[in-house]
């Protein structure tokens, strides 16, 4: 019995056509800030989860996880080499949407609110032991309005303006296999399987079959991103009226961000369907996995400027006086090294966990030089789905199989 089907050539357009309405849609969407976070104000914004639904749903754990048998209906983008277990031709999409609530000394409680498209994501079969995904999504997000106020002798009160829009976006296409996918059936009816058997060693034969059932199972696969962005950072002083308006002043950067990302992962399983001499009712399947995002330095475009600006009387600036103007400044942001490490543990097809540890090497991290102060990120995440009866039908079927 197979578990792949070939995809036409008519249905591959097919998918690119959708892919490309959608992400029409989804970049149209990401104009706008996706969050409302002052932490985005740092390094490249704020991260965004790794993960579609099904993943956060149990915790952000990736690492991991693989599409079973039974509903083979997701995409793990986390870890590329998930791919090589696609079974159907999948497509994902999804939105979010975000309340923020935070308090500050000068504003006092401070609420807002956004949402929008996320991501868009396709995943297919190529052969029994290959599989295939790209997709749309948001690697970061900047998007803040904050202001405060300071009093200064013999000027009055300075109003502070801190804002901040975009973020980076990456369109990725990624690619799996299980090299060893035969050798376990190969040892099967190889002639050294019957000489084993012939001699009563079925113990070795056992042990052989364990070890080459694992090895077939080794998934490895590869990410590579086309990474582009626009963020844009403004801060603004606002003096007193009895001032006018000259010495308003305003700093602006934009940064412009196109460049290739990598990220790499394996995953391999093993059964266990005894302990001791006694035998489990139900298999317990074990899967270890590793996920990398390698470092990379990324080329980018800056243009700084820095004015007086006054408004006019329906609040547009009208800039005058620039005293700094640097324009398609070239640098690099060092992206730094990301992993992450995970085990799943599946009983039977009802009962499932999953566990993920994860770093991300922050303290390495540099925009144009500039470190910034951070510190390395550390990840720890549980997910767990217990699913009553995959199978079932009738009446309150749906809470039976609801996670």
């Amino acid at each position: 019995m197979k578990f792949y089907s070939t995809i036409p050539l008519h249905k591959i357009f097919f998918l690119a056509l959708c892919l490309v309405l959608f992400s029409s849609f989804l970049l149209e969407a990401q104009t706008n800030a996706t969050t409302s976070s002052p932490y985005s104000r740092f390094a490249l914004g704020r991260p965004e989860n790794t993960g579609f639904s099904a993943i956060l749903a149990q915790g952000g754990s990736y690492t991991a996880f693989q599409n079973d048998s039974v509903a083979p209906f997701y995409i793990n983008q986390g870890n590329p080499a998930s791919y090589s277990y696609n079974k159907l031709t999948t497509y994902e999409f999804g939105a979010r949407y975000g309340f923020y609530q935070y308090t500050d000394s000068q504003n006092g409680l401070v609420k807002k609110q956004n949402g929008g498209f996320n991501y868009i994501s396709f995943a297919f079969p190529i052969k029994r032991n290959m599989g295939a995904a790209f997709g749309l999504l948001p690697f970061s997000n900047v998007g803040y309005d904050v202001t405060t106020y300071e009093n200064v002798d013999q000027i009055g009160q300075i109003k502070n303006s801190y804002q901040g829009s975009g973020g980076i976006n990456q369109v990725y296409g990624g690619f799996a296999m299980r090299p060893f996918e035969k050798v376990l059936r190969n040892f099967s009816k190889s002639k050294t399987c019957d000489t084993l058997r012939k001699q009563g060693k079925y113990k070795v034969v056992k042990r052989k079959k364990f070890i080459l059932k694992s090895l077939s199972s080794l998934s490895v696969g590869t990410n590579v991103s086309f990474m582009y962005a626009t963020i844009n950072y403004a801060t603004r002083k606002y003096f007193p009226a009895n001032f006018g308006s000259v010495f308003n002043t305003k700093d602006f950067t934009e940064t412009q961000m196109h460049d290739v990302y990598f990220q790499g992962g394996a995953q391999m399983s093993f059964d266990i369907d005894s302990i001791g001499k006694h035998n489990l009712k139900k298999n317990i399947k074990i899967t270890v996995g590793y996920s990398a995002s390698l470092p990379k330095d990324m080329a980018v475009n800056v243009t700084h400027m820095s004015c007086n600006f006054s408004q006019g009387s329906y609040g547009n600036e009208l800039n005058f006086d620039t005293f700094s103007y640097q324009p398609n400044y070239k640098g690099k942001i060092h992206l730094p090294l990301m992993h992450s490490f995970g085990i799943g543990i599946k009983r039977g097809e009802s009962f499932s966990m999953l566990l993920d540890a994860g770093i991300q090497q922050w303290s390495k991290f540099s925009f144009l030089g500039d470190n910034q102060n951070l510190r390395d990120q550390y990840r720890f995440s549980v997910g767990m789905q217990y699913l009553p009866s995959r199978n079932a039908i009738g009446t309150g079927a749906y809470f039976k199989r609801t996670m």
